[in-house]
């Protein structure tokens, strides 16, 4: 099953026609409407893994994915829209995730489809990380922002 944004009804038919033409079923297609920044984020729990899109990647999404636990796969482009889910997993360890190109972006997704334990792996790894590496950890932001600021008055 893919999950996708909320789409105008022209776009959906659209994509579940093509989703037809490839032999995969159109029911496979979900559309999650808006909702509660509560309610989406606990609906993340029913998700394998988040795919990031090319040319516009994940950002905002891809940061409430791995707060909720959930793997990102991406392939980062050239431009920046293309390229912040690449540093939120960098920030977070899970660098693996990052695919070099497009030709490598589907193998990641298939083999934690295909094995449920290497999943599990990558969901531990994000949980142990989020405690132990910078993309969550909200105190040590503080205090970056803090010297950075500190540092454009000492320089003025």
């Amino acid at each position: 099953m893919v999950w996708l944004s909320h789409a105008a009804a022209d776009t959906a038919a659209d994509l579940r026609r093509e989703a037809s033409a490839r032999g995969i079923d159109r029911a496979r297609l979900v559309f999650a409407p808006y909702v509660s920044i509560h309610r989406h984020l606990a609906r993340h729990r029913h998700v394998d893994v988040l795919l990031g899109t090319t040319p516009y990647n994940a950002g905002t999404t891809a940061n409430d994915a791995l707060w909720m636990g959930l793997p990102v796969i991406t392939c980062p482009r050239e431009s920046f829209v293309s390229r912040m889910a690449t540093g939120q997993l960098h920030a977070i360890g899970l660098s693996d995730l990052a695919t070099p190109g497009l030709a490598e972006y589907e193998a990641p997704a298939l083999r934690l489809a295909q094995h449920p334990g290497e999943l599990e792996s990558v969901r531990g790894r994000l949980a142990a990380n989020r405690r132990t590496h910078p993309l969550f950890d909200m105190t040590a932001m503080a205090q970056d922002f803090a010297d950075c600021i500190e540092r454009a008055v000492r320089d003025l």
